[in-house]
Formats: structure tokens, C-alpha cells, sequence
């Protein structure tokens, strides 16, 4: 493990399988989803595709927007959002559109209920 990981307080298994886009992107998956903007948290209810393969849109509910993203690392290797986390909870979902995204990571966690 290198210094960074070992600082960040979680272990980085790189033998583990390779994330298939496939299979991040289904039907309730949670999920963490970084725009160019800003950073959401939660479950897939359905995804749009062109047909070569670009993500136009992802549909999220449960849905909150996370008002930090700096703790990324963090956040996905160790116990998720702290009490110190600013989220708001979209009260229908949301819908994050292709445009923007910079990345979408599977989330572990169990997902937030409520603003805070």
C-alpha cells in the first residue's frame, strides 16, 4: 500500500475484478456519479444509451447532491458519508444527464434518507 492509501486510512485490493460498466450501470445499483459540477449519491432506476454507447442520462431515486467532493477517497473506502456532510435529498430523484459526467462509482454504503 502506498503512503497516500496508508494516510487515507483504507486498503486498496487491486486484484480484485475489474469494474464492468456493464454491470455498474444496471437497475438499483447504488452509486456515486461526479459531474464537472457536482457529485450525487444514489440508486439507478434506469439509464439512457445511445446506440454507440454514450451514457445520455442516468436516473437516480433515492437521489441527493453531495455539497463536498473533496472527500472522495474517503468517502468510498471507508464507512461512506460522515454527520459532517452536507447532503440534499431530491424528494422524487433526479436526473443526472451524459454531458457533465466525469465518473461513476459503485457505492457500498447504505444510502443517505434524509438531508443533512
Amino acid at each position: 500500500m502506498d503512503q497516500r492509501n496508508k494516510d487515507m486510512g483504507a486498503e486498496i485490493n487491486h486484484d480484485e475484478e475489474i469494474l464492468d460498466m456493464d454491470q455498474l450501470l444496471r437497475e438499483n445499483k447504488r452509486v456515486i456519479i461526479r459531474t464537472v459540477t457536482h457529485s450525487y449519491i444514489g440508486r439507478i432506476r434506469r439509464v439512457h444509451i445511445t446506440p454507440d454507447g454514450k451514457v445520455v442520462a442516468v436516473v437516480l431515486n433515492p437521489a441527493g447532491w453531495m455539497a463536498d467532493g473533496g472527500i472522495r477517497h474517503g468517502t468510498l473506502m471507508s464507512n461512506g458519508l460522515s454527520e459532517k456532510t452536507e447532503i440534499e435529498m431530491y424528494p422524487r430523484g433526479t436526473v443526472v444527464f451524459g454531458g457533465g459526467l466525469i465518473d461513476i462509482a459503485p457505492w457500498i454504503h447504505e444510502l443517505p434518507t434524509k438531508s443533512q
